[in-house]
């Protein structure tokens, strides 16, 4: 299974691409959301976990601006906004957790 090629959080669609590891050289990371494209950037040429961790990283990214997390939040106000916010994800592209689901699990 590929990653989805489109991922929507709240009221945004976001085009994920995939990465290679001459692109992660290049960048130096495995991943980034660049907002201005609503384009989402996955390194997947990676193991499956560490792709997943990044697929999450990355979302947790959107989610942050998306509900529009201030730049110092309570703890609480942060976890709770990212949960509803992962629900949000979960609930809108169902494609999305079986394949992380995937990734971690074979």
């Amino acid at each position: 299974m590929h990653i989805p090629a489109s991922i929507t959080v709240g009221a945004t669609t976001y085009k994920v691409i995939e990465r290679d590891n001459l692109w992660r050289a290049h960048e130096g990371c495995d991943g980034q959301v660049r907002f201005d494209d609503l384009e989402i950037d996955i390194v997947t040429e990676r193991p499956g976990s560490e792709v997943a961790n990044t697929v999450i990283h990355e979302l947790m990214h959107v989610v942050w601006r998306e509900y529009h997390m201030p730049t110092r939040p309570r703890e609480e106000r942060c976890v709770t906004t990212l949960g509803f916010g992962m629900t949000a994800i979960y609930a809108q592209n169902p494609d999305l957790l079986m394949y992380l689901e995937e990734l971690l699990h074979g």
